[in-house]
């Protein structure tokens, strides 16, 4: 058999071709976070205890202790922005039936750009 002749099937000639492709789809992200009011709630009355220790030193000492609660509203976000995608091909490859399927080596891949970090 020639290399220009396939094996025929019923009348036919069955081909598989393959590609390889790198596909990118630039992203940016840009997050934001606003916050409203701040609220501050005051819980039951202050404590006060004094610091004995203040009054060896001859100083008078003492603590306010006061249970609040602080509400932060805070709305989160992100606005998006989709650039155009791109497309890097590889080479083409074209097996037909009836051919022994070479194993995919260095070769295969030289032509496939690799990706880089923006």
């Amino acid at each position: 058999m020639s290399e220009n002749t396939n094996t025929t099937h019923n009348g036919k000639c069955p081909t598989v071709a393959s590609q390889i492709a790198t596909i990118s789809q630039p992203v940016e992200i840009r997050p934001f976070a606003t916050t409203g009011a701040v609220t501050v709630e005051c819980f039951g009355r202050p404590m006060v205890e004094q610091d004995a220790r203040c009054e060896r030193r001859g100083h008078c000492c003492f603590t306010i202790t006061q249970r609040i609660r602080v509400e932060i509203p805070v709305v989160f976000g992100a606005e998006v922005e989709v650039g155009k995608d791109r497309v890097e091909c590889a080479r083409p490859r074209v097996e037909f039936e009836g051919e022994p399927r070479r194993p995919r080596d260095k070769q295969d891949f030289e032509d496939v750009p690799e990706y880089e970090t923006p």
